[in-house]
């Protein structure tokens, strides 16, 4: 007899064919039904193609406690004081789903992707109020505020492209984006303990989104030096609207129904370049062209248009000087209030306090200096920040919106407004070193503001405390493939803007977590955090002091997550929506 054994024996590149990764945590919020999330990642790799999936499901349910806030308002005729305690429960439902595809080979690269997102929501806020106006007996109120968003969606549809050249690179990204129209619906229901009279306050308002992009970079080799340049468009449309109760409020508040248009012109160039072997110099620059449309159809508001055209240089020098690690930086930004911040909605707060948006904030420009110094595990940060129109809280006396002469005793509204200019100096030491299987990191910020005057009723501020915050970060490689972390934080008192920090804050967290399998494919871990010391702080204005003593709620939180085939997706599209 004859015998004979063929044994073929086969080599599958790292990440072909089918990989992914599944993950589900399951969290505890004291005082709350549990909450999870279940994930799913899927990759399949034949040759130069990808094709993807990603899906995930997140059921929030959080919680704010409040044991006291206390309020003080004061407007040139009237004065109250005001003492409440809260409790608010919130819940969210949100479905994301990924699919795509992208090619990759020597010499260029493309992918496309659709995003879908749908979500819910709904909170639940329950108040006890004690109200003393003037010199009058104290009066109670009982209430409970409900609010609910129905399913909404946002389609995210992008692609991109990227092309190579030897020592140069181009890349194209375009997006679209639109969600659907959300509205949101709220009831307050107001209860007089003294009188037993009630009353119910209804509203609505919502929004719907829309923004389009495109955005290109290109860069390469230019005089031994690393050129980049580029340019983006975006577009934007959105829409906000707000139905307020004309029967049970104290006072009939406008609606709205208002758009917003806005287009992004932006250009940019930077460039790098050795001098020698141990200096690197960087410098650059962003123009921004920027036209902003407001209208407000309900009101017959004439449109506002706005046209501003801003320069953002940055500068970066690095070497090392004496065995020290040196970089000097100089940048600029700008950061644009949100949408609804700029929308003239009257919103119901409180009996006592309502706010509103302003569709004439200007963005706020920010110009920082950063000396860096480093040496092996010992790093050294000095800045200097100088803001402009940087945003802010304020409160202004109420006026009747049918009778603009009027003003409203004892109520207060609440705006957003762009700050006089000021300096912010701040100063950072982190210590990093390496003790065998234990890994901490210690950093010590230190902040203080300058230039800056705040009204707070007859008195102008212009001394504020320095903010001090400790963080430690510990990581411990165990055996059995066991990680510890513990992070834990400690604040010290001190101001930001109109806030002030008015007792020291603790913050900890830690995680345990553990590989398994030969291929560690397969983690668990679990986590606890928020076991910390209550928050209390004030928020004053000019006609307002709020003091805030608010709970951290305590979460736990357990993780399993198995990746198989692990590999990394190709896909390299920036987006040009920010």
């Amino acid at each position: 007899s004859v015998g004979a054994v063929i044994k073929i024996y086969t080599r599958r590149e790292p990440g072909s064919g089918l990989s992914g990764e599944v993950m589900s945590f399951l969290q505890k919020t004291k005082d709350r039904k549990p909450g999870g999330c279940g994930y799913l990642s899927l990759n399949y790799r034949i040759k130069e193609w990808d094709i993807f999936a990603t899906g995930w499901y997140n059921a929030w349910k959080g919680i704010n406690i409040n044991p006291e806030l206390s309020f003080h308002g004061k407007t040139p005729n009237s004065e109250w004081h005001n003492t409440t305690s809260n409790i608010g429960q919130f819940n969210d439902d949100t479905y994301n789903f990924n699919i795509g595809t992208n090619y990759e080979d020597e010499h260029q690269s493309a992918g496309i992707r659709y995003q879908l997102q749908i979500q819910k929501s709904s909170n639940l806020i329950r108040n006890q109020l004690i109200s003393q106006l003037e010199q009058n007996s104290p009066t109670r109120y009982n209430n409970e505020t409900s609010g609910f968003t129905p399913w909404t969606q946002q389609h995210h549809p992008s692609l991109y492209y990227i092309r190579r050249w030897e020592n140069w690179s181009a890349q194209v990204d375009m997006d679209y984006f639109e969600s659907s129209l959300s509205t949101n619906y709220t009831t307050t229901i107001e209860r007089n303990e003294t009188t037993h009279q009630s009353k119910t306050i209804t509203s609505q308002s919502g929004d719907k989104f829309q923004s389009a992009g495109i955005r290109t970079d290109i860069n390469g080799v230019v005089w031994g030096g690393r050129l980049n340049f580029g340019g983006a468009f975006t577009w934007v449309n959105n829409k906000f609207f707000s139905i307020n109760d004309k029967i049970n409020q104290e006072y009939t508040l406008p609606d709205l129904e208002s758009q917003q248009r806005e287009d992004t012109y932006a250009l940019y160039l930077e460039y790098g370049h050795s001098l020698g072997e141990k200096v690197m110099l960087t410098a650059g620059a962003r123009l921004e062209h920027l036209v902003n449309q407001y209208f407000d159809q309900k009101n017959m508001m004439r449109p506002e248009k706005r046209v501003s055209t801003n320069l953002f240089p940055t500068l970066s020098l690095s070497t090392e000087l004496r065995g020290i690690n040196t970089q000097l930086s100089f940048r600029s930004r700008i950061t644009r209030p949100s949408y609804w911040q700029l929308q003239p909605e009257y919103q119901y707060l409180s009996k006592f306090e309502y706010q509103v948006g302003d569709p004439n904030l200007k963005p706020e420009i920010n110009y920082s200096t950063q000396l860096l110094l480093n040496k092996k595990w010992v790093t050294l940060m000095l800045s200097h920040q100088y803001n402009i129109d940087a945003l802010t809280q304020d409160s202004q006396p109420l006026y009747n919106p049918k009778k603009p002469d009027e003003m409203v005793p004892y109520v207060t509204l609440i705006k957003n407004i762009n700050t006089t200019p000021y300096h912010l100096l701040g100063a950072s030491v982190i210590l990093s070193p390496k003790v065998k299987w234990w890994r901490p990191n210690l950093t010590l910020d230190f902040s203080k503001i300058l230039g800056y005057q705040l009204q707070f009723f007859d008195q102008k501020i212009t001394n504020f405390k320095p903010t001090l915050s400790i963080r430690l970060n510990n990581q411990f490689s165990l055996p059995k493939d066991i990680t510890l972390s513990a992070n834990f934080t400690y604040n010290l008192m001190g101001w930001d803007n109109n806030i002030e920090l008015i007792a020291p804050m603790f913050y900890g967290w830690v995680q345990i977590s553990k590989q398994w399998l030969k291929d560690k494919s397969l983690t668990t871990s679990l986590s606890i955090n928020n076991f910390n010391t209550p928050i209390k702080a004030r928020i004053v204005t000019p006609y307002t002091e709020l003091k805030s003593h608010q709970l951290s709620v305590s979460r736990i939180k357990l993780t399993i997550a198995y990746r198989f085939n692990a590999t990394k997706q190709k896909y390299q599209g920036k987006g040009a929506l920010g």
